[in-house]
């Protein structure tokens, strides 16, 4: 018997009280007592941890390293010389790369709409050597079986009829596709091939593929991809990265191609404006028989003359910007006809407006993506709405950045014309000639100035469009993984133990607090209300004699004799 025998003194009840530091001995007594069942409780738990752990999936995971400098916009006619790059450049880039239209590419390229459902430890390359399937194809799960002889039975799953029989090497042919059986195909016993449309292949790609910036003052970003093909984790980020590259070649070309086109146009129109400002200022020449201006002619004179060229030159400018703004705003266009707004560059006050140059340069760029997604997509494509709804706003901006422009010129061409009020007098007496010698020179010098800017523009837009775009570059490719990430097998395996240590605990508490029998002597004061003033401790000689025959009256005759300490 465990127990002790526990002595009781007449004492009146509740006079004894549990001891504070009793409470950590009874519940390391209670665990000893229980030791076993909570055992038994850890084993199971790692047991069904074991399980569990050998049931999860194997994942593999492989990433792509980019570099992004900084883009060279192809408009440089529009754009402020020493402007600011664009801080957010590779916030930008993450964006596109994370988008579902590059997703659909690497759809495209990478045959994904086809997918190993099980077993998913096969490979897709060993299963499947071709496979062509329509965009729209609605998703659908086939279920190869190996029959004796090799043959393969191919079975819809979810309709449940069967398609044929097939030998590795065979061409499979399904609803809107078909499928190549691998010569190795024969190894597996049954495998599933789920079949999935270009739209939902991309979407789910997209939330797959992670994107970040490793360091935020570097110009890099990774690409990774976490999946049960280790070939197929290889080769989405590298070909995710290559379409990435030939997007950003192919709106550079465009671009410059564009820019180049409309500057060849503008420059045959300012080129016919010079020569017939030129003719006539050289008939003037001649008519008037003017070499130079008068030296005699009063510092007032030379400034009259000038504000009166100024006022025409704002006047003509004025005219001119309404024309062209009014021009813009009733010209009827499709999607892929360019912006009139781009013919604000031939005026060259607009581009000393940083606000005026920012605007023609987004402008052009969304133009330019609006352009290269129309050989893509339909002109009610969603994407394609989108962009035309922002170069409308663009347009809208620089319409109301072109009147605000007008009304400061108005403006002048009111202060100057109370200035010339004041000296009408004299202005009298100044030859009309030299006022309009002053008009048709500052008219030619405008459109001079003017033609050598487009020319200049012309030349850095051809060699633009000639260099390919080297401001991104893949630094370090996607490899084979060559084992799997962590599978969180060891997290597993100690959370399913720790679980089965605290039910072990648990119940053993649960075991202790049903147990009506007296343990220790803190329980005989509990449940008597006496306080303990003595016990009789284990004798190991009178163990010994209890377990041989007649050792019971042994033991009594030696309790008898007093053989225990009270």
């Amino acid at each position: 018997m465990n127990e002790r025998l526990a002595l009781r003194g007449a004492v009146a009840p509740g006079a004894a009280a549990a001891k504070p530091g009793a409470m950590p001995g009874k519940v390391w007594g209670a665990l000893r007592r229980h030791r076993w069942l909570i055992l038994a409780c850890l084993v199971a738990g790692l047991g069904v941890g074991a399980v569990l752990a050998s049931r999860v999936e194997p994942s593999y995971q492989a990433g792509a390293s980019l570099l992004v400098g900084d883009r060279q916009p192809g408009v440089q006619a529009v754009r402020q010389e020493g402007a600011a790059t664009d801080p957010d450049g590779v916030a930008t880039e993450i964006q596109v790369l994370q988008s579902r239209a590059l997703a659909a590419e690497v759809v495209d390229s990478l045959r994904l709409q086809v997918q190993v459902a099980s077993p998913t430890t096969a490979r897709r390359s060993s299963l499947l050597s071709a496979m062509r399937v329509a965009p729209d194809v609605a998703p659908a799960t086939y279920r190869f079986q190996r029959q004796d002889g090799g043959r393969f039975t191919v079975t819809d799953v979810g309709a449940g009829e069967r398609i044929g029989s097939y030998r590795p090497g065979e061409t499979v042919r399904i609803p809107e596709g078909e499928l190549v059986l691998a010569r190795t195909a024969g190894r597996t016993a049954e495998f599933d091939i789920a079949i999935d449309s270009r739209q939902g292949a991309a979407a789910a790609l997209a939330g797959s593929i992670r994107v970040s910036q490793p360091t935020r003052d570097a110009k890099t970003i990774h690409v990774s991809y976490e999946g049960r093909d280790p070939e197929l984790v290889r080769d989405i980020p590298n070909v995710l990265a290559a379409h990435f590259i030939t997007l950003r070649r192919d709106m550079h070309s465009t671009e410059a191609r564009t820019t180049a086109e409309f500057l060849r146009g503008q420059l045959g129109t300012i080129r016919g404006q010079l020569t017939e400002a030129e003719n006539r200022l050289q008939r003037f020449r001649e008519q008037q028989q003017v070499v130079d201006l008068p030296v005699e002619a009063s510092t007032q004179v030379a400034r009259q003359a000038q504000m009166e060229a100024d006022r025409s030159s704002m006047e003509a400018e004025r005219a001119s910007l309404a024309a062209l703004i009014g021009e813009a705003r009733r010209e009827v266009r499709t999607p892929g006809d360019v912006s009139p707004y781009r013919r604000l560059v031939a005026f060259p006050s607009l581009l000393k407006n940083e606000a005026t140059t920012q605007l023609l340069s987004t402008l052009t760029e969304v133009e330019g993506q609006r352009a290269d997604l129309l050989r893509r997509r339909k002109e009610n494509d969603p994407d394609v709405v989108a962009l035309t709804e922002r170069v409308r706003s663009l347009e809208g901006q620089l319409g109301s950045l072109v009147t605000t422009y007008q009304q400061g010129l108005s403006s002048q061409v009111a202060s100057i014309d109370n200035t010339l009020g004041t000296f009408s007098r004299r202005m009298d007496r100044i030859p009309g000639k030299q006022l309009e010698y002053a008009r048709l020179s500052r008219q030619t010098k405008v459109l001079d100035d003017m033609y050598v800017l487009l020319q200049a523009r012309l030349k850095e837009a051809e060699i633009t469009q000639a260099v390919q775009d080297p401001s991104v570059r893949v630094i370090d490719p996607a490899e084979l993984p060559s084992s799997p990430v962590s599978s969180h097998r060891g997290l597993l395996l100690g959370m399913a133990g720790i679980a089965g240590l605290l039910v072990g605990v648990g119940a053993g508490m649960v075991r202790e607090y049903r147990d009506g029998a007296v343990h220790s002597r803190d329980d005989v004061e509990v449940a008597t209300g006496f306080p303990v003033l003595g016990w009789v401790p284990r004798i190991a000689e009178l163990d010994a004699q209890a377990r041989r025959p007649g050792a019971l009256g042994s033991a009594r005759r030696l309790l008898a004799r007093g053989g225990g300490k009270a």
